[in-house]
Order: structure tokens, then C-alpha cells, then sequence
């Protein structure tokens, strides 16, 4: 075993991941997963990188069960590894939460969701597009939970933080969001006008 030799296969199974060929990708991810074991029997950053890129590789084949596994493993050790708030606890709090909700968990992937929103405001104080976005994905979830009114503030702080940062396509999608769920909680004239913002918005973008 050798500590480049891992780093090899990992890369290699990145390459193909990205280039679609999962078949290929995978065995040389959970070849390089083993060799890292081995290499560091404890806890390492080496480690928790290749249990989160086989989690993917899982997850895009749809082996949730596998997938979520991997990912909890991960996550744990990347909490030992960080203690406190660190960017790669939150990537893991948040690729867990995507696949929960993905997987249709949304009871399970809605705390997640919360604690990373939490933890990248303390890591990114004011206006930050990792912010912006966990705001608009637990709108979607209080959306989807029937919870209209948390939906709503989570997608109006969304676009207002959007905004700030000057991401104009993401203001329009999270405009849309709120539009929908302006719908559903029937307030039509509100949701119209969110609609007609974001089409403006998007229409101006190809100009």
C-alpha cells in the first residue's frame, strides 16, 4: 500500500466519475477506500474524501442505502476530524441532506439542511451564495412539508441574499420558488407578481 498509489486511484475514479462512466469509476474509488483504510487506520482527511466520493459514485448508480452509509461514515469522521464549525462539515451535513431529500426523506433531510444553513452563517457571516442556497433548498423542503409559511420566509431571505451577491439567475429561480408556493398558500396576486419579477429577470439575462 502506498499513500500516492491511493491518491491515483482516487483521482483516476474522478476523472471517470465526471465523465459519466460510473461502471469504471467505482471500483477504482472503493480500491483506493481500502488501500486508505489500510494506510491510516484511524481518522484522516485522505479517508473521509474517498468515503464521500464513493457515497457519490453510489449515489448517481441509485444505491441510496449504500450511498447514505458511506456518507454518515464520512460525516462522522469529518466531525472528529473538525471539531466546531469547518467547511468540510457542512459539505458533509449538506450531501447527506441532498440525498435524503432526493430519496424522498424529507423529514430526515430537513434538520440536516437547517444545521448546515446554521453552521455556513457562522462560517461566512453576511451574504454568501452557500447561504443564499441553503435558504432556497429549505424553502423547497417546507414547501414540499406543507409548512407554506416557513417556505416563504426561507425563499424571501433566499432572494434577498441572492441579490447581494448578484447572482441574477438564482434571484429568478428563487422568485419562481415563492411564486409556487404563493400559489398554494392562494395568495394569487403575490404569486403573480413574483412570476412576472422572475421572468423579467431571466428575460433580461439574454440580452
Amino acid at each position: 500500500d502506498d499513500a500516492r498509489v491511493a491518491t491515483d486511484l482516487n483521482n483516476l475514479a474522478q476523472v471517470l466519475n465526471d465523465k459519466g462512466d460510473l461502471a469504471a469509476a467505482e471500483p477504482l474509488a472503493r480500491q483506493a477506500l481500502e488501500m486508505r483504510r489500510r494506510l491510516y487506520p484511524g481518522d484522516h482527511e485522505d479517508l473521509a474524501e474517498s468515503l464521500n466520493n464513493l457515497a457519490h459514485l453510489h449515489h448517481g448508480r441509485g444505491d441510496v442505502v449504500g450511498a447514505v452509509t458511506l456518507f454518515r461514515e464520512a460525516l462522522a469522521m469529518s466531525r472528529r476530524l473538525y471539531p466546531g464549525d469547518h467547511p468540510r462539515v457542512a459539505g458533509g451535513l449538506n450531501n447527506l441532506s441532498v440525498l435524503l431529500k432526493n430519496s424522498g426523506d424529507l423529514a430526515g433531510a430537513e434538520p440536516l439542511a437547517r444545521e448546515t444553513l446554521e453552521m455556513r452563517r457562522r462560517l461566512f457571516p453576511g451574504d454568501h451564495p452557500y447561504v443564499a442556497t441553503g435558504l432556497n433548498n429549505l424553502g423547497l423542503m417546507a414547501k414540499n412539508l406543507g409548512q407554506l409559511d416557513k417556505a416563504t420566509e426561507y425563499l424571501r431571505a433566499a432572494v434577498g441574499h441572492h441579490e447581494q451577491v448578484g447572482d441574477t439567475l438564482a434571484v429568478g429561480q428563487s422568485l419562481h420558488n415563492l411564486g409556487i408556493v404563493e400559489l398554494k398558500a392562494g395568495r394569487w396576486e403575490a404569486a403573480r407578481a413574483h412570476f412576472d419579477r422572475a421572468l423579467r429577470l431571466v428575460e433580461g439575462l439574454g440580452n
